[in-house]
């Protein structure tokens, strides 16, 4: 498949807004005293964001040295058999040497145009399949219910 200049270009705002995110919620959350009563909840969401940003920007899983894990699953699109319109998110194991080639190929949401990377996340042991207006619908969403 051919990539046209705005189909790059959604990409690469993607790619920034994940890994922008990510270093606001890792700033906001290391300035945070340890008894702050949103330190979790800031966390889990610099986590999630950590999930994404560590393959796109630095071709790792979230924390390789951690486990090092001979292989890991790669998400792909699955078109069903009986219906080609039909598709859905399907996953595979795929060996990772743990030596930062993990590469992340974008998916596109075709139900709301938004960009998906799917990753390994390390931490919960699943990938995750959230496109970028998921994201920040979810990260909103967690905000608003601080205050």
């Amino acid at each position: 498949m051919q990539l046209g200049g705005r189909v790059r270009f959604q990409i690469q705002l993607t790619r920034y807004w994940i890994v922008s995110t990510s270093e606001m919620l890792r700033a906001t959350r290391s300035s945070m005293l340890p008894k702050h009563k949103h330190i979790e909840t800031v966390s889990g969401l610099r986590d999630l964001l950590g999930a994404f940003r560590m393959p796109i920007s630095k071709q790792q899983l979230q924390d390789p040295k951690k486990s090092n894990p001979d292989s890991v699953s790669r998400a792909f699109i699955a078109v069903s058999e009986d219906d080609v319109l039909e598709t859905a998110i399907s996953c595979h194991a795929e060996r990772y040497p743990g030596d930062g080639n993990y590469r992340v190929k974008p998916i596109f949401n075709t139900a709301n145009g938004g960009v998906l990377f799917p990753v390994y996340d390390e931490q919960s042991k699943s990938v995750q399949t959230m496109d970028r207006r998921s994201l920040s619908d979810h990260l909103l969403t967690e905000i608003e219910a601080l205050a």
